[in-house]
């Protein structure tokens, strides 16, 4: 189980990453969905907390989670669809279910890149 320990003067903040399903940047701060309905706001900017991340998971390619983009982070653990005539991708955990805005030349180079890394490779 991942976590990330955030620390101000005021407050931890614990964040078990498993139960994210995605971020949102808002400005300087970030608002966390967790998967279960619960949200967080945090003043920290997306890019340092997508580091975070990645350092958390010490750069491993098994990493479930992606930055669409200067606004959005996913957790590919709940990936459930890519519309790209709604510009929205699906998350869901068969409970609960959430549609994220994503510009459609983000979603469909994502697209792309899972389409890349799900064909099975050949060799004779």
């Amino acid at each position: 189980m991942k976590k990330l320990f955030i620390n101000n003067r005021d407050e931890m903040v614990i964040i078990n990453l498993e139960h994210v399903a995605y971020v949102i940047a808002d400005g300087n701060c970030i608002t966390l969905q967790y998967i279960l309905g619960a949200k967080r706001l945090l003043s920290i900017g997306i890019s340092k907390f997508y580091s975070m991340i990645v350092q958390a998971y010490n750069s491993s390619p098994s990493c479930p989670f992606v930055k669409l983009g200067r606004s959005v982070i996913i957790n590919q653990h709940y990936l459930y669809d890519i519309h790209l005539l709604k510009q929205t991708i699906v998350l869901s955990d068969d409970e609960h279910t959430y549609q994220v805005k994503v510009s459609k030349s983000l979603l469909k180079s994502y697209k792309e890149m899972i389409v890349k890394l799900q064909k099975p490779t050949t060799s004779k």
